[in-house]
């Protein structure tokens, strides 16, 4: 038998507070408007933001997420990381929502 963890999920979130741009995608998958929040837990499927301000938001919307992961020395810099993603939930009143990675690219 295995042991419960209390995650629906096929892959662990993990917690962090990592701040990040989100760029939507318009129809023609064009960047358009922009927002900060950030990502609050993460893992190999998805991840779970907030947002800094309320905006219409809507299931299905698409955006390009950009991180900086941190670089392994204080001589080092950040690496840019671009996560394309989907919304599956949201909760407006606190600015929440959880979005399925599509894919992620690094230009390192």
């Amino acid at each position: 038998m295995g042991t419960f963890t209390g995650e629906r999920r096929r892959h662990l979130r993990r917690p962090m507070q990592l701040p990040a741009v989100f760029v939507r995608l318009e129809g023609n998958n064009m960047p358009g408007k922009f927002f900060l929040g950030h990502i609050r837990d993460a893992s190999i499927g998805g991840v779970k933001v907030v947002m800094k301000k309320k905006d219409q938001f809507e299931k299905g919307d698409r955006f390009l997420i950009y991180v900086y992961e941190a670089g392994k020395g204080t001589e080092e810099p950040a690496i840019p990381v671009q996560i394309k993603a989907e919304i599956v939930w949201q909760d407006s009143e606190v600015r929440t929502m959880g979005m399925k990675t599509i894919n992620f690219t690094s230009p390192f």
